[in-house]
């Protein structure tokens, strides 16, 4: 059997218009990134939408990160606008990959990605 996440480990920090967040890979972001994309990984999902800069996509995956409903996402939108989508794309794309994995992070994720969070062999040389 695996072993159970260590609490906080697969957590990913981002920045919303100068304020740093924590998207926390629970049980129900992994079911809310689901159902909102037809799964977590493979064409048409979330994942794919993400490395193609879709508003939508990358919205979705930070309200199911911080776990915001209702009203408490007013304003959010204005903040991933004003941060950029291009910087996001790596951070949310780590995110869903550690929500995929039961809320823990590859243990050889550190090798995997470069200092901008971009995945070697996607683009890398």
């Amino acid at each position: 059997m695996t072993d159970k996440p260590t609490p906080g480990a697969g957590d990913v920090e981002i920045e919303l218009d100068g304020e740093t967040v924590t998207l926390k890979p629970t049980l129900e972001a992994c079911q809310t990134i689901s159902r909102a994309g037809g799964g977590l990984y493979g064409q048409g999902t979330l994942t794919d939408r993400i490395a193609r800069a879709d508003f939508d996509a990358m919205a979705a995956v930070i309200r199911a990160g911080l776990g915001l409903t209702g009203n408490a996402v007013k304003g959010l939108d204005g903040q991933i606008y004003r941060t950029g989508l291009v910087s996001l794309i790596g951070p949310l794309t780590r995110f869903v990959m550690i929500v995929g994995n039961g809320g823990r992070p590859r243990p050889d994720n550190a090798d995997d990605e470069d200092k901008s969070g971009n995945e070697r062999g996607a683009g890398a040389e």
